[in-house]
């Protein structure tokens, strides 16, 4: 999201892909897109909050520091990336796993100095983007998929 991103900036995205994914026939897709979602909440809250937020994704808790709508609106930005090579349908025909970040030997390098790699050949990489179009986001009854109710919007930071 950050204008003319370097690699390494976009490839610090990858970190948010570091999840499972299934390419199970049969599932359902709007499902496991948040699946995926709450799994990086999950791990934002906890790797760079340094807090455990998941009880926020059913219900407000008196002693909770996160309401259940600070919740979703963290989400909400989540919701608002596209994962690059991974559209957000579970699709056997467009794997999760499918990489999209190349990065050659010269990013290696100049850029990329820190990758301990000894062959320097083209490397890819699994990276988030950001969508053309804002998706809607709503608290979740219970933190159940299907049972939508008021609409958040994505918190908004300073960078």
């Amino acid at each position: 999201m950050l204008p003319n991103a370097t690699k390494e900036q976009i490839l610090a995205t990858g970190f948010f892909r570091n999840h499972k994914y299934t390419e199970e026939g049969g599932v359902v897709p709007e499902e496991y897109r948040i699946e995926y979602l709450i799994d990086k909440v999950k791990t934002f809250g906890k790797g760079f909050l340094g807090v455990t937020i998941e009880c926020a994704q059913c219900h407000d808790h008196k002693y909770d520091p996160f309401a259940q709508k600070d919740y979703y609106s963290l989400l909400a930005f989540f919701n608002n990336t596209k994962e690059l090579g991974y559209e957000g349908d579970v699709s056997i025909s467009k794997p999760a796993k499918m990489p999209i970040l190349t990065i050659d030997s010269n990013d290696l390098k100049n850029v990329l100095s820190f990758v301990n790699r000894k062959d320097t050949g083209r490397m890819t990489v699994s990276v988030m983007g950001e969508r053309d179009t804002l998706r809607k986001t709503y608290v979740l009854n219970r933190g159940r998929y299907d049972a939508p109710e008021g609409r958040c919007n994505p918190m908004h930071y300073q960078v």
